[in-house]
């Protein structure tokens, strides 16, 4: 049950001031804990739909703390530069999770496969409890512009 001095975690790829829908619903979600008292820190990238440059490793942003990890400057366009920047993200975040204080509750997205990893490992280390939000599941746009095959495992 959560409650007003609960401290929740989120981990997702994107987060304010970035611009793709899923960093509004994670920034809507985050103020709205911090708004019902909650303490809640973000473990997200660089911005990757603004400009090249880096923002603090650290923030705060209308009182929640925004942990930042590297991202590297591999385009977003490959699928391969996109990989990389979720798992470094996910790394990042990973060990951060290990040494910081554990939060009661940690909420994690659908933008990166990898974090979603890392919650589960989170889990299983310290036993903090994970819920997964899950965004944009349309397998069949994937499969019409060639990204996923129609019998992948991925796609079933």
């Amino acid at each position: 049950m959560l409650n007003s001095k609960m401290s929740v975690a989120i981990l997702t790829q994107h987060f304010y001031p970035d611009i793709p829908g899923t960093a509004k619903i994670s920034t809507d979600l985050a103020l709205g804990f911090r708004n019902a008292g909650m303490n809640v820190v973000v473990h997200t990238g660089q911005p990757s739909f603004l400009s090249n440059d880096s923002l603090p490793s650290q923030e705060e942003y209308m009182g929640v703390t925004i942990n930042r990890a590297y991202s590297s400057k591999i385009s977003r366009r490959r699928q391969s530069g996109r990989a990389l920047n979720m798992l470094i993200v996910a790394a990042i975040t990973f060990l951060r999770l290990l040494r910081n204080p554990k939060p009661e509750l940690i909420l994690v997205d659908s933008t990166s496969p990898f974090l979603l990893i890392t919650a589960w490992l989170i889990h299983k280390v310290k036993g903090i409890p994970y819920v997964f939000i899950v965004h944009d599941v349309y397998p069949e746009i994937a499969i019409s512009i060639g990204v996923l095959k129609p019998t992948g495992l991925t796609t079933r």
